[in-house]
């Protein structure tokens, strides 16, 4: 996903909102196996120093993947995702451990 595909979308997602900035600009990634979702990340976070986005929250992320992104320093503000009493997966991952960090939020 390239920096243009990125900036229209947010320009997009402005216009139709009628406004001048995303408070959260939530980035969903569905396959991991290459790790590409670290680079396209910069776009949003360039936006941000442009004040067209608040805050980026990564939706969905499992612990590791958290950590991936803590790691390499992207600024994060929350991470949506879907919790169900009988999936217990969730719960068996560190993902407690990882919010632990200050000024972080996640939601289910």
């Amino acid at each position: 996903m390239t920096a243009d595909v990125v900036r229209k979308g947010v320009e997009t997602a402005l216009e139709r909102l009628q406004i001048d900035c995303v408070d959260v600009m939530q980035f969903r990634w569905w396959q991991y196996q290459s790790q590409d979702y670290l680079d396209v990340l910069e776009h949003p976070m360039r936006l941000r120093k442009e004040g067209l986005i608040g805050e980026i929250g990564p939706a969905n992320f499992d612990a590791s993947h958290l950590r991936m992104l803590i790691k390499d320093r992207i600024e994060i503000a929350s991470n949506p995702f879907c919790f169900f009493l009988r999936d217990r997966r969730r719960a068996r991952q560190s993902l407690a451990r990882v919010w632990a960090k200050p000024n972080t939020v996640s939601t289910a």
